[in-house]
């Protein structure tokens, strides 16, 4: 949700009803969460039976993920695209944000509200990036090849509607590497005995202007008279050998705007005596207050000092975090 450093984009109405590629519109939201949880490699997995059966197929050695999601809507923001029902999110509503938890491969988008016009709805298009990459995770494990493959799909065809969107991608290998690639201002943290191992670099045309991808009738990218359109190519590659019971946070900027590193730490202190639906509940929670907190000097309210912009307080935002376990299989 990225306004542009021009300040916010001026409020439009927006009220369509229509289904595009299976998505379906709700009433409008105010702003409820709620957990998804899911074990992988196995992608229907939601009971503990199953749960143990996907386990048992494993290799001694093998790492497998234990993931949760939990999104929520800025404050006062209604939602025109409602719960996905190509995710099975059982009810979670996540406005413009969006993600998927596949056989090895999470994702979050956030899509641009700054490029919402008439023609433009930027929830579409994160929601269409999230089911293609979730696709595309089947047949590779480079999460790079999953965002263009995605991309290609989405773009293959004239869109109904258009729309921007930024997309982070973490893949996790049998052997335990995760790679991400980052497209954009959303980010992803590891966390190994209660310190931060790994943070992966985001990446901005300027101050809230992240990379994105675009696609439609109206052009962001021209509007804010950047250089070019980004392709998945653009995305920042980092990679982490995992140990077991690592956690993976990977989250909007709705999270990281709000919240500094000392604060999630602090908020998950002791994060193996609980649950992963637990944890994303809480950062959701506590993300969604700072958001709200006039007062609170936060991340976002630094960063547009430092460029040379007033911003007072938290940033209200969609906000969409997943939390994963690291397991190693025989461990």
């Amino acid at each position: 949700a990225i306004t542009g450093p021009a300040g916010p984009a001026p409020a439009l109405l927006f009220a369509v009803l229509l289904v595009v590629a299976g998505y379906r519109l709700a009433r409008p939201s105010d702003g409820a969460s709620g957990v998804r949880r899911h074990f992988l490699p196995l992608r229907s997995a939601t009971s503990s039976e199953t749960n143990e059966g996907a386990r048992s197929a494993l290799s001694v050695g093998d790492y497998y993920l234990e993931s949760a999601a939990s999104c929520r809507c800025k404050k006062g923001k209604s939602s025109e695209m409602g719960p996905q029902e190509w995710r099975d999110d059982r009810g979670l509503d996540c406005c413009d944000d969006s993600f998927f938890i596949a056989d090895r491969v999470i994702g979050v988008a956030d899509g641009v509200t700054g490029s919402r016009t008439t023609v433009n709805d930027p929830a579409i298009l994160a929601n269409l990036m999230m089911q293609r990459c979730m696709e595309s995770s089947d047949a590779h494990s480079d999460p790079v090849a999953i965002m263009q493959e995605a991309f290609d799909a989405v773009t293959s065809t004239p869109p109904v509607y258009g729309g921007a969107t930024t997309v982070i991608l973490a893949a996790v290998s049998e052997s335990g590497e995760l790679t991400t690639a980052n497209l954009g201002d959303s980010s992803a943290m590891v966390i190994r005995n209660g310190e931060v191992v790994f943070r992966p670099d985001d990446i901005s045309w300027q101050f809230n202007v992240p990379y994105m991808l675009e696609h439609g009738p109206d052009q962001y990218i021209a509007m804010q008279a950047l250089p070019r359109k980004n392709v998945p190519a653009d995305s920042v590659v980092n990679r982490l050998q995992l140990q077991d019971q690592d956690l993976i946070i990977l989250a909007s900027d709705g999270l990281w705007d709000n919240l500094y590193e000392p604060q999630i730490l602090k908020f998950i202190k002791n994060s193996s005596d609980q649950s992963v639906e637990a944890l994303v509940g809480l950062l959701e929670k506590k993300a969604y207050l700072a958001s709200d907190n006039r007062y609170n000097k936060s991340p976002f309210q630094v960063a547009a000092d430092e460029a040379g912009l007033e911003h007072q307080g938290g940033k209200k935002d969609d906000i969409t975090i997943i939390v994963s376990r690291v397991h190693v299989h025989g461990q």
